[in-house]
């Protein structure tokens, strides 16, 4: 059975929300923030491996740099792929990039 638009059971549940809020804030450095929003989750949670999550990101939240460079080098490999692709793409196409 399809959901109506504005059915709140097809909307995600608060924890869900807080859980999302948490990793945003995790990845911006804002790791006080980050863990209030996981705690928040936590007190949500309705089963052990939702806690266990939970108390994971908190965990990460508590370090001083949880994953250093990692989303740095996650970018430098996406951007250098796209790259690759797009010059690939032109020179299949025959196109000469102007901005080499």
């Amino acid at each position: 059975m399809l959901r109506q638009r504005g059915d709140h059971a097809s909307r995600l549940a608060p924890r869900d929300d807080f859980a999302a809020l948490g990793e945003l804030e995790l990845r911006r450095g804002r790791y006080e923030v980050a863990r209030d929003h996981f705690g928040a989750a936590l007190a949500l949670a309705r089963n052990p491996m939702e806690r266990r999550f939970l108390d994971r990101r908190m965990a990460t939240c508590d370090q001083t740099d949880p994953q250093p460079g990692y989303y740095e080098q996650l970018w430098d490999r996406v951007l250098d792929s796209s790259k690759s692709h797009l010059e690939a793409e032109e020179r299949r196409r025959g196109i000469i990039s102007v901005c080499r």
